[in-house]
């Protein structure tokens, strides 16, 4: 028996006995497939049009889909098995919107040597490279694509998972084949010779093909923190020869991303008391004040990156991004400037904050009935934002969790540091998701205390700066290095100030 998979005019066929689940057949394939939770049958985003012999629909697909859905063939890839032969159409792949923007505020010395450098930034969702001359330091070309792991999962807890249960190599495979074929798109690639990969701790060890174990579970002490030189050929990177130098971490939550933004913005300089954050899935806070360098990393879950969320997405084209409203009316602009296909992270937030503003939702998050913009979706109390798009009560829940993690981080930080709000100089929004964000929106929902609002400002893919800053300027890793063994990481688990601060910041401030 055989699977059909047809993408774009792209067509493979998967052989099978017995029967197969169709996203495993998906996996098989090798063609791109959004399935953010891994096919754990959380994120309901696999949604497929599919027809053949098939198992019948599950309880929870007949709670999900429609009897038009059901007669179109539209059937969900993670609860589905073919039991004969069958053909499957999927989606094309919609690029997605990577911010690639660095900026450079260390003092960076080129040592003049011969040929290419590329920094790499690993991130959970993307990949960015940047080619520079060594011998002057000068930026070259820049590409940027999905990271190619997102397919086992788009957390990596979900990947740690997967690892763990067998799928180390095909893990550490598919990275390294993303990262083999975006430096080849880059120009010059004859004459690369060095590189620097950053990451979060869990991504590099996934790069590493290291067993994750001691990572994925109580106490979470990472056996290596990396900090080393290996090169293309040890690491299963294809078609270049060069050195590569993996920085290194603080703990199994605070990467070597967080500490090349660290030294990207000269935190361990830094006179005045200031805070760098990357607001994510796990949302890594560092906070230079004083002596003290003092760092957390939040479980803010998924809702940033827009998924746990009714109708969100990532940040490509379709995505709304903004939301604001004029005389009572919303407007809101999508990414590419075409019509609407969900929201993005930054326009969740932007959401909710417009429509506390509004009155449609309260200080608790509960959703007001008698808003203008009130209806009913799938029996549950939501909110119509434009076209069909709505935000429902599950998705202002899943956001308060998001929110008053990310907000109890830092003020735990200033906590330790033996400080108040107000003696924060500077907070630091680094990557993408920094750059788009709204701070008035951000303070408004709570996601960073009020106090901070004339504070903030983001600086772009700072880990990527940080590690560019040591291609070109390889001293520049002693620096690296001390920051990372001077940081003390502040474990939030436990940590009873966290949690009281966490419930206390759940809800949101109608001023």
């Amino acid at each position: 028996m055989k699977i059909i998979i047809k993408k774009s005019d792209q067509i493979r066929e998967i052989e099978f006995k017995n029967k197969i689940l169709i996203s495993d057949a998906i996996f098989q394939s090798g063609f791109e497939f959004f399935m953010p939770c891994g096919g754990k049958q959380r994120c309901m985003k696999c949604r497929i049009q599919t027809n053949g012999i098939l198992s019948e629909p599950t309880e929870k697909e007949k709670e999900l889909l429609t009897d038009q859905e059901f007669s179109n063939g539209i059937r969900y890839a993670c609860m589905t098995y073919a039991e004969g032969n069958a053909i499957v159409l999927l989606p094309d792949t919609v690029k997605e919107s990577i911010m690639t923007d660095i900026n450079f505020r260390s003092g960076i010395i080129a040592h003049k040597r011969n040929g290419y450098g590329i920094a790499i930034d690993l991130g959970t969702t993307t990949l960015a490279a940047y080619l520079f001359n060594l011998l002057n330091g000068e930026l070259i070309d820049v590409r940027s694509e999905r990271n190619p792991q997102t397919i086992f999962g788009s957390d990596v807890i979900t990947r740690i998972g997967k690892s763990v249960e067998g799928q180390k190599q095909e893990l550490a495979d598919i990275i390294r084949s993303g990262i083999s074929e975006l430096c080849l798109s880059l120009n010059s690639t004859d004459e690369i010779n060095s590189m620097v990969i950053t990451g979060n701790t869990a991504m590099l060890y996934l790069l590493a093909g290291r067993d994750i174990k001691s990572i994925s579970a109580a106490p979470f002490i990472a056996d290596c923190l990396f900090g080393y030189v290996t090169n293309t050929d040890e690491l299963g990177i294809k078609g270049i020869n060069a050195s590569v130098y993996l920085p290194d971490c603080v703990s199994a939550f605070i990467g070597a991303d967080t500490v090349c933004a660290a030294l990207s913005e000269n935190l361990d300089t830094a006179t005045d008391n200031v805070i760098i954050i990357d607001i994510g899935t796990n949302g890594e806070v560092m906070l230079k004040a004083r002596e003290k360098l003092l760092c957390c990393s939040t479980a803010a879950g998924t809702a940033f990156e827009g998924e746990g969320i009714t109708m969100g997405m990532t940040a490509r084209d379709g995505a709304i991004y903004s939301i604001s409203a004029i005389n009572g009316e919303l407007y809101s602009k999508t990414i590419g400037n075409i019509k609407s296909s969900g929201l993005c992270g930054t326009g969740i937030v932007d959401a909710v904050a417009t429509l506390i503003d509004l009155g449609c939702i309260d200080e608790t998050g509960l959703i007001i009935e008698n808003c203008k913009y009130y209806i009913k979706y799938k029996d549950e109390n939501s909110i119509k934002i434009i076209d069909d798009i709505v935000i429902t009560q599950k998705d202002i829940r899943a956001l308060q969790l998001a929110k008053a993690a990310i907000c109890a981080g830092i003020e735990t930080l200033i906590h330790y540091a033996k400080l108040s709000v107000n003696d924060i100089d500077r907070l630091i929004i680094a990557g993408g998701f920094g750059t788009a964000l709204s701070t008035a929106s951000a303070v408004k929902i709570g996601l960073i205390p009020k106090e901070l609002y004339e504070k903030a400002y983001s600086v772009g893919n700072a880990a990527a700066a940080g590690a560019a800053i040591m291609l070109i300027d390889p001293d520049k890793k002693n620096r690296s290095k001390s920051i990372s063994v001077f940081a003390e990481t502040i474990e939030l688990s436990t940590d009873t100030f966290f949690f009281d601060r966490y419930i206390s910041d759940m809800g949101f401030s109608l001023e």
